[in-house]
Order: structure tokens, then C-alpha cells, then sequence
């Protein structure tokens, strides 16, 4: 977050999330004037913020990698059947000029 915005990247809902988190982990940090006061924090609530540091890895770093490995897959697909496009012109021309040479004709 950078002057009260975030990434155009980030989402509304995780930017609030993440805001919440924020909020959560002031009222630990910062002593109220009550010094005997203790909010206490249990186990479904912590795990509820290791889920969202889970969630926003997966979002912004795992799927990026997944996309970019499907984008790449899809571009070694295309490479293969120029290839293979090319090796069949090749392979018809040859074929072609063979017949010429043995006076056959092509079909």
C-alpha cells in the first residue's frame, strides 16, 4: 500500500483482509492504558490468518507461476506444430519431386 492505495493487482477484498490483519495485530502490539487487559487470541482465529497469508501467496505468486507455465505451454504447442507443419511441406515437396523424376503422377 503506497498513500492509502494499493496495487491496481490487489484485490479490494485483500486489501481490507490484509487492513484487518493490520488492525488484529495493533490491538497485540499496542498496550491499551489498561495494561491488565489481554484480548486472547484462539487457535480457529490464528489459523483464519495463516489461511489468508496461505490464500494471498497462492493468488499472487503461485498462480503466476501456473500461468506463466500454461502460457509457455501453449507456445511450445504452437512451436511443435510449425515444426511439424514444416516437415510435412518438406516431406509432400520431396515426395512430389520424386514422382516428377520417376515420370509418375501425383494424385
Amino acid at each position: 500500500m503506497k498513500d492509502g492505495t494499493a496495487d491496481r493487482a490487489i484485490s479490494e477484498e485483500s486489501v481490507q483482509a490484509i487492513d484487518h490483519v493490520r488492525g488484529i495485530g495493533n490491538i497485540g502490539a499496542h498496550m491499551e492504558k489498561d495494561i491488565d487487559q489481554i484480548i486472547d487470541v484462539d487457535p480457529g482465529e490464528a489459523q483464519a490468518l495463516i489461511g489468508l497469508v496461505e490464500m494471498l501467496f497462492d493468488e499472487w505468486y503461485g498462480a503466476r507461476a501456473r500461468r506463466a507455465a500454461r502460457l509457455a505451454d501453449i507456445g511450445l504447442i504452437a512451436d511443435q506444430k510449425a515444426a511439424q507443419k514444416k516437415l510435412t511441406a518438406l516431406t509432400e515437396a520431396r515426395s512430389k519431386d520424386q514422382m516428377e523424376d520417376t515420370g509418375e503422377e501425383s494424385a
